[in-house]
Formats: structure tokens, sequence, C-alpha cells
């Protein structure tokens, strides 16, 4: 006997107010109100025959409102906490903005997995769902192959991949492992044995600025970067300076901690300065933020702002000091954290 074929026509998502659910996922998601019918219930009471679909796809939801104790008690929960729906899309990143923007809960920052990129997002019952799209790396081929070399602990390394997200230039992270070697190579070719270098069809460019400058030619979007020759302030124009020149100080304070044969021994007298720069360097940013951040041109992004982001959070990642102190810097720190680019680059140590 031969079967028959068939399809997945409809899936049941129970909610606790049709016009709130239909909001939710027309306006919110994109999908498309396919029925908005009056119906009846099994015996006699109206409701309504609600059904959203995601725009070219052939299974819709059915949006039913909870009737009884028994159904009220599943809306947010129809799969016990898991992971229950599985929503693909092809522009993951202007599709996760989007939702960013319409105010949609994220359990977490966006990941790398085999199967592409994903992010945990709740709908407005509480349901869990996958926001998933293509791999980067196959994103990256898609466009002109280029490699940034540098680290994922690496707060030089983060600027130049806030900046490839802000600019939604696709790159490909080529590892640099150990940090130790003496070989420019893995560097990227860069003979000051630093990241991040940044590899092109037309070359090698070395350093976070350089390579910015560079990503920013490359973006096909008109998006306002503030770069350090715009701070036209003296207090702007110190803090760029002063952000860098922490940077290479915690850098510093972290390589000579780990070339210690032992690491109770007593601290040198360089890294006794080091601290010192570093520690007074914090507290003239932390007293001049708000001047700094107020007198910046109008903007989509400033290298200031994300080199200033880059070097507070990496001192607490890899506690070269502690900046809980500094409240205005950590304020800072939490706002422009929320962006895309800051979630979709967290540190971490490469494995």
């Amino acid at each position: 006997m031969r079967l028959s074929q068939g399809s997945l026509e409809l899936v049941t998502l129970v909610v606790d107010d049709y016009d709130r659910a239909i909001k939710f996922f027309v306006e919110a998601l994109g999908f498309e109100l396919t029925k908005d019918e009056p119906s009846l219930t099994n015996d006699g009471r109206a409701k309504r025959w609600v059904v959203v679909t995601p725009r070219g796809a052939k299974t819709g939801l059915l949006l039913a409102r909870a009737d009884g104790d028994a159904q009220t008690r599943v809306v947010g929960s129809q799969v016990g906490g898991r992971v229950g729906f599985f929503l693909r899309v092809d522009d993951f990143d202007a599709t996760y903005e989007r939702l960013r923007a319409a105010g949609v809960a994220f359990a977490m920052a966006p990941r790398e997995e085999p199967y592409g990129t994903v992010v945990v997002f709740q709908d407005i019952a509480g349901n869990k769902w996958d926001l998933l799209g293509p791999p980067r790396a196959n994103r990256a081929a898609e466009g002109q192959a280029i490699t940034i070399f540098g680290r994922s602990s690496s707060h030089f390394t983060r600027i130049a991949r806030i900046f490839a997200s802000e600019l939604e230039v696709p790159y490909e992270l080529e590892v640099v492992r150990d940090l130790t070697s003496l070989d420019a190579g893995a560097y990227g070719g860069n003979p000051a044995l630093r990241v991040p270098s940044l590899r092109t069809e037309q070359g090698t460019w070395f350093g976070a600025l350089t390579v910015t400058r560079e990503l920013a030619r490359r973006t096909s979007l008109e998006k306002q970067i503030v770069w350090p020759e715009d701070l036209v302030s003296p207090a702007a124009a110190n803090a760029q300076e002063l952000v860098l020149n922490a940077m290479s100080t915690g850098v510093g304070l972290i390589m000579s901690k780990l070339g210690r044969a032992d690491a109770n021994a007593l601290e040198t007298a360089t890294e006794h300065k080091l601290k010192a720069s570093l520690d007074g360097t914090l507290q003239w940013l932390e007293s001049h933020a708000d001047e700094v951040l107020a007198s910046l041109p109008a903007r989509d992004v400033s290298f200031l702002e994300v080199s200033l982001f880059c070097l507070v959070e990496h001192l607490a990642f890899r506690q070269v000091t502690d900046t809980t102190a500094f409240t205005t810097l950590r304020t800072f720190c939490q706002r422009l954290g929320e962006r895309t680019s800051a979630l979709s680059t967290p540190y971490r140590f490469d494995i």
C-alpha cells in the first residue's frame, strides 16, 4: 500500500490574548496574518481562528486563546521551558537588530554553532525560540574574503570586530594562539608582533585603528563615524590618547604577570608604575567621561567610545584591576554593551 504524502500545516500556540499575540508576531517578528475569522468552540462559544505565518513559509501558527485553567497554565511553557520553536532567516543580523528594537527579550547573546548563528528569544507568551541564520563563515564567503588575525580575549581585536559588526563587513577570525610567539607570520605578518591585523586581497593592515579605517572603506552602509582626528576639544582628544595608552598598559601588566616564575613575587618598580598609570587614567576618565561624550559630534559610532568600552570591559574580564568604583564608566559600558556589535563579540578565551 502506497502511503499518501502530507505536510505540516499548523502548530498551535496557546496565548492569553488574541490581539496582543497578533501584534507581537506581525509587528515584531514580521509574520503575516494569514487568517483572523470568527469561530466557535465545541460547545458553541465564540472564539477566533487566528493564523500567523512566517513570510514565504507553508507552516503557520494557530494562535489559540487559553480556555480554562488547564490551558492557562501552559501559556508560555508548552514544552516545559525548552526551546520549542525554531525560526530560520537569511539575514540574521538585520533580523536580530529589528527584534531588539521591537523590545523582544533575548536569553543570551548570539553565538556561532556548526549549524549556523543562533540566539534564544522569548515570544509574547514566554515560549523560547531559536533565531537561526547562516554560519558567519558562509556569509563571509559570499563577499570578499578578509581575515582578522587576533584573539577573542583581546581588547584591540574587539575594537576591529565591533566595527566589522557595526559596518556589516563579513570576515573570518584567525586566532593567534600564542602571544609569546616571535613569528610575525602568526600575527598576520605584523613585525611588531601585535594584534589585530587585517588581511585583504590588497594586502595586510596592522593595528586596530588602521584595520577599522579599512573596514569603513569596505562597507556599503552610510554610517557617520567619528575618528580620533575629529575630536577637537582637549578633553575628548586627551581621552582618546589615555584610552589607547591604558589598553597597552593593561597588556603590559598581563604579560608581566604571565612572565613571572614566582606568582607570589613582589611587583617590580616598572609594574608599580604601570598600575599607578592605569589607576590615574581610570580616575581621569571617570571624572571627564560625561563631558567628553557630550562633546562628540552626531554619529552612528565613534572610535573613542568603542575603544573606551573595550578597555573597561577588558580590565574586568582579565581581572587587571577592579572597575566597580568607576560608576560613570560602568554605566557607559552597560549602555554600549546592549548594541548587537558588542553582544556578538563577547570576551572569551579561544580554545
